[in-house]
């Protein structure tokens, strides 16, 4: 059953996880970093972020860490040795990209929503798309992480700003795809749930929360539905295991509109990490080959 839920929350939601993504890819500030600093909420979806990372004075008590110990304490948990290379140089999961690409894409991608909020085009087109992202992805961190800040504030405004009447407007999306503007605020939530696993910095699709992976599998299979580029017949059985199950025994049909049905099951997790061309394929179950998918 597919479940609609309001622009407003759904905006809301894509900004909690733009928080969380910042949240995660920014070295704390000295304050947290004291060892008197009240500690900061763990991103849910870092499970390393609850870890001891920071000092805390240790046996010494307050002022007496070492250097070393507050050089590694002043280091996000994905940042490495001193000495790395920058994490924004590093290769993303997506071939080609390196974090930069992939920051610098959620960031014009914001922009180009708001575009369509505006009435203009996404993009002025698709060479100009890919130039803004390689222009931007060489930038420091900081500067990238502010970019996706200010970038998807001006999103949030822009949404704040239309009527009821505005959110039935129909608009064109890259592709020739087309859609209301009241379903643009999901579709940014999934770009950063998912460009945040394509960082390849930790975070995965089991991370993903619940409520989204079972939206995003429907909104998936809507899309693949009579797809041209899918042979087969598909019936998607989630089940339990892992996280993102709140989809147990509801069988989801996609791809061709007949002939043999191939049923593929997991954990919807796993699902969508297929359907994504995220991974998850190895805890599938399926009698044959998966059927192949075209690129989103």
């Amino acid at each position: 059953m597919t479940v609609t839920m309001p622009p407003a929350q759904d905006a809301a939601r894509a900004r909690e996880a733009t928080g969380r993504l910042l949240a995660a890819l920014s070295p704390p500030s000295e304050e947290r970093s004291a060892p008197t600093a009240q500690a900061a909420p763990a991103d849910l979806g870092n499970p390393a972020a609850t870890g001891g990372a920071r000092s805390t004075g240790g046996r010494g008590g307050p002022g007496r860490t070492g250097a070393g110990e507050r050089d590694r304490a002043a280091r996000p948990w994905w940042a490495g040795p001193p000495g790395a290379e920058p994490v924004e140089r590093r290769p993303s999961l997506l071939p080609g990209w390196t974090v930069g690409h992939v920051l610098t894409h959620l960031a014009r991608n914001a922009d180009a929503l708001v575009n369509l909020v505006n009435g203009r085009p996404m993009y002025a087109g698709e060479t100009r798309r890919d130039d803004d992202i390689e222009r931007g992805a060489g930038r420091p961190l900081a500067a990238l992480l502010e970019d996706v800040r200010t970038a998807s504030a001006r999103l949030d405004a822009a949404f704040g700003e239309l009527t009821e009447a505005d959110w039935r407007r129909t608009v064109e999306l890259r592709g020739g795809l087309t859609d209301r503007l009241s379903g643009l605020p999901f579709r940014r939530w999934a770009e950063v749930e998912l460009h945040r696993v394509d960082l390849g910095l930790g975070y995965h699709v089991d991370d993903l929360p619940r409520d989204f992976v079972d939206r995003q599998l429907t909104a998936l299979a809507q899309r693949f539905a009579g797809h041209p580029g899918i042979a087969a017949a598909i019936e998607l059985r989630p089940g339990s295991g892992g996280a993102g199950t709140g989809s147990e025994g509801a069988l989801i049909r996609t791809g061709a509109p007949g002939g043999e049905v191939v049923a593929v099951s997991g954990s919807p997790a796993a699902l969508l990490g297929w359907l994504t061309g995220r991974g998850g394929t190895r805890s599938l179950r399926v009698r044959g080959s998966l059927p192949a998918l075209p690129p989103l």
